[in-house]
């Protein structure tokens, strides 16, 4: 489109146009995907276990490290006390995919009804390079609305 436009000017204008009208695709941005509060909590799997969503904003490493920065929400009408998260590192993406490591990390934080809060986690393993799967990072709430909720299935407490 460009090569047709033969003042320069004119050609920076239409750029600068273009690339303020750009988004970002559906999903990519935490608020796309992100559930607003259920009012009952039967619609959520695993809510017996007060299972979180969680969207990954940024996943590097340097082959040993891993630097991982997320958000974790609380879909729930009552305030989440403390999160438990767990996060594996997969041989293959598959559900039944080999764990080749596991971690776990309780955080203490209160999250209100339909909030979100950051999570900054850097972790040191020997599978942060790119001969792996992916990844699987779930959290699950410590308290609902001053309730104890059970442990989340697989928790080792590490």
């Amino acid at each position: 489109m460009l090569t047709y436009i033969r003042n320069p000017l004119v050609a920076c204008v239409v750029m600068l146009l273009l690339s303020c009208t750009a988004r970002a695709p559906l999903g990519t941005q935490p608020d796309a995907a992100w559930p607003g509060v259920v009012s009952d909590s039967a619609d959520i799997p695993f809510a017996e276990h007060g299972i979180l969503p969680v969207f990954t904003t940024s996943l590097t490493t340097d082959g040993r490290n891993l630097h991982l920065r997320a958000l974790v929400g609380n879909p729930y009408p009552e305030p989440v006390e403390g999160v438990r998260t767990i996060f594996e590192i997969m041989a293959r993406q598959d559900p039944e995919g080999e764990t080749l490591d596991r971690f776990e990390r309780e955080m203490d934080v209160t999250i209100p009804s339909g909030e979100r809060a950051s999570l900054r986690w850097d972790l040191q393993t020997m599978y942060a390079g790119p001969g792996t799967g992916g990844f699987r990072l779930v959290a699950f709430a410590v308290k609902r609305g001053g309730v104890t909720m059970p442990l989340p299935p697989g928790w080792r407490g590490d």
